[in-house]
């Protein structure tokens, strides 16, 4: 919608696009109309027909368009002309006859509120597409802001983790150092406790083994026997026997020592003293 002045009248002109463009133009008093379809394109333009009509849009539905309206009332008709207004030389594109229909009185003021509110709604639309672009331009320099970001913390991490992995080859080293020390040690350890081992060893084997002096076990039967036969011989003879023999022996039979014993007590004996040396080589 935008506003003219033909012959010296305020219009108001206006069109409304479908398969055809419908014109309108108002005045105070009077409503001036034209139908314009793809056919009535003049011969002269080299545009298509749904062209032509486009640009019959642009120039009196838009505000600003790239054509100058001049025309001039005749009563019941109105006579519009359009030329290209961005050239030296005046092209005209077309004109037009637009006829008057019976309206009431106050189209004109109708009119004229609607091109305001349509003003108005148009400057808020400006007004929006400006705010869009500079939020459109705001979020840009925000993706760079965090596209640097995003960099700067990539670059941290790597920096990390590489100083990290230096840091644990280095402890590898040293722990891998310290256990090639801790097996030489006791390596030289083993080499200076070998000498001792053996030492130890030869005088454990040159110690003698303990023996006991063993009684011989006689029976109780048997010591009857005996006193009997001595009894038969000669009484003090036996009487001095016995006394030898209480005197020599002991009474209790578990105080003597038979030959199995003995030999069971040095294998014990022997066995203590290997446990001991095994104790001393290990120490």
């Amino acid at each position: 919608m935008k506003e003219l002045v033909i012959n010296s009248v305020p219009c108001i002109a206006d069109s409304f696009l479908t398969s055809e463009i419908w014109i309108v133009i108002w005045t105070e008093s009077e409503q001036y109309e034209v139908y314009r379809s793809a056919k009535d394109k003049p011969r002269a333009l080299t545009c298509s027909g749904e062209e032509y009509l486009t640009q019959l849009h642009h120039a009196f539905h838009n505000r600003v368009s790239d054509f100058r309206i001049t025309g001039h009332i005749n009563g019941s008709t109105m006579e519009i002309i359009l030329e290209e207004a961005n050239v030296d030389i005046p092209i005209r594109f077309d004109s037009m006859t637009l006829h008057a229909v019976t309206v009431s009185n106050h189209i004109l003021t109708v009119a004229q509120q609607w091109r305001m509110d349509y003003d108005k709604m148009s400057q808020s639309l400006t007004a929006a597409q400006d705010r869009v672009a500079k939020l459109e331009a705001l979020v840009q320099e925000k993706d760079v802001m965090l596209d640097a970001a995003f960099s700067n913390k990539t670059q941290g991490e790597a920096q990390v983790i590489e100083k990290c992995v230096r840091l644990l080859n280095t402890k590898k080293e040293e722990i891998t150092h310290l256990r090639q020390e801790i097996e030489q040690l006791q390596v030289a350890n083993e080499e200076i406790s070998r000498p001792a081992k053996r030492a130890r060893t030869s005088q454990g084997n040159r110690r003698k083994p303990k023996v006991k002096k063993a009684v011989i076990e006689t029976s109780s039967s048997e010591a009857a026997s005996s006193e009997e036969s001595a009894e038969d011989n000669n009484h003090s003879i036996a009487d001095l026997a016995s006394q030898a023999y209480s005197n020599a022996v002991p009474t209790s039979l578990r105080q003597f020592y038979s030959a199995e014993r003995l030999l069971k007590e040095e294998e014990a004996e022997e066995v203590k003293q290997d446990d001991e040396h095994d104790f001393l080589d290990m120490l």
